[in-house]
């Protein structure tokens, strides 16, 4: 789809969802929505909200209207929930406010839309004018936003927009790759006030993805050497070894079965991930590091139908926990390129699908018993909205990747 083409369905989208009835006050009791339910929402919250050329770009999988995202995150009542909520607050706070060059093409349809759709997320009344007084950077928007929900916390319980844990995002950059077979990269770094370094060693080890976060479906320790890459998608999946190394100790290299939610309509993708787990000897700055790199991918689907296999040429990184004082570092790099199909290229979403996986890690994972303070005085930023200009991110620097 061309660009003209692209603005077209993103204001016939935005007119269907401003011509229908609904309104904060609406009672929020509902049903649980899925997980892939609720990723498809938050992906599609940040489409919508996405800066720049995004009008050129048609996405790899479906999405929902603005409106059917936030209803979706009106209900839903999983772990992590708030912080989905507050991170799509922030976003439509960005897309509403923000003036510099790559973010000033909202239409007054978009601000009519965005306006109600804060309202129904339950951002407290004073929001926008709030934002009003802070400027259009980006990054002043956020820590506007974050002081102002920390300062009037929801009317409605059911509406929560607190934050799980005190996990702070310090720095994130996205790397968006320039072509189909591009690689995209993302590096991140948090603090975890209060976190013993103990816990939040085991909350990292990709043992425990699955048993933190929605978005991983299920992650498991996988004892057999890499096997070749499988010709056909839709492989079983392999059976968990047992027993498996305890949660942030050294490993000897081994395999992570994952199967990690897309978002969408029956969107993910299954892989075998080679791991090397570690504590720098003599402790360090990095004391204890998780690297991974592709065994291969076993299987993914977009939408409902399946792609081609294998679809990863690449998926590999880092992530490490060090101690800071009585707190907790952590720092982490993805690189990930996909192999060209049929379609729209799957590289078209998948910088804004990193920004949103970080932005799980730190608002949901790293919450997960790793002891973090609930309670944050200050800004604690839990979005990677990236900054421009960025320096290149070093997209070798696990040393699991090709």
């Amino acid at each position: 789809m061309n660009r003209s083409g692209g603005i077209a369905l993103r204001c016939l989208v935005l007119a269907i969802a401003i011509g229908r009835p609904g309104a904060a006050s609406e009672p929020t009791a509902c049903a649980q929505p899925s997980d892939a339910e609720i990723f498809g929402a938050l992906f599609s919250i940040y489409y919508w909200t996405a800066p720049g050329d995004l009008s050129r770009r048609d996405p790899p999988w479906k999405l929902v209207s603005p409106e059917e995202a936030v209803n979706t995150l009106r209900c839903d009542r999983s772990r992590g929930a708030s912080s989905r909520r507050r991170r799509a607050i922030g976003r439509i706070g960005v897309a509403l406010k923000a003036t510099q060059p790559e973010t000033s093409r909202i239409s007054p349809l978009e601000k009519t839309v965005f306006g109600a759709a804060l309202a129904r997320l339950g951002a407290p009344p004073g929001l926008v004018d709030r934002l009003d007084q802070v400027g259009g950077d980006p990054r002043r928007i956020l820590e506007a936003t974050d002081d102002f929900l920390n300062q009037h916390k929801s009317a409605d319980p059911a509406l929560s927009y607190d934050r799980v844990c005190c996990a702070c995002l310090q720095g994130c950059r996205v790397h968006k790759p320039a072509n189909a077979e591009d690689v995209a990269g993302v590096e991140f770094q948090v603090d975890l006030l209060n976190a013993p370094i103990a816990a939040v060693e085991k909350t990292i080890d990709p043992q425990q993805w699955s048993a933190c976060d929605a978005y991983f479906e299920k992650s498991s320790f996988v004892a057999e050497p890499c096997p070749p890459a499988p010709a056909q998608c839709q492989q079983p999946d392999p059976v968990a070894s047992s027993p498996a190394p305890m949660p942030g100790t050294d490993w000897p290299t081994g395999l992570v079965f994952e199967h990690v939610n897309l978002g969408g309509t029956g969107s993910w993708v299954k892989n075998l991930l080679s791991i090397q787990a570690s504590h720098a000897p003599g402790g360090g700055a990095q004391p204890y590091v998780v690297q991974y790199g592709l065994c291969h991918s076993r299987d993914i689907q977009l939408d409902g139908g399946p792609v081609s296999c294998p679809a990863l040429a690449e998926d590999c990184g880092f992530i490490s926990a060090f101690a800071k004082g009585t707190s907790s570092g952590v720092n982490g790099m993805k690189a990930i390129r996909f192999k060209p199909y049929q379609g729209n290229p799957i590289s078209n979403g998948v910088d804004l699908a990193l920004e949103a996986m970080v932005g799980e890690v730190v608002g949901v994972a790293l919450c997960c018993d790793s002891g973090a303070a609930t309670d944050c005085e200050s800004t604690c930023l839990q979005d990677c909205f990236p900054e421009k200009p960025q320096e290149p991110i070093d997209l070798k620097g696990g040393t699991l990747c090709k």
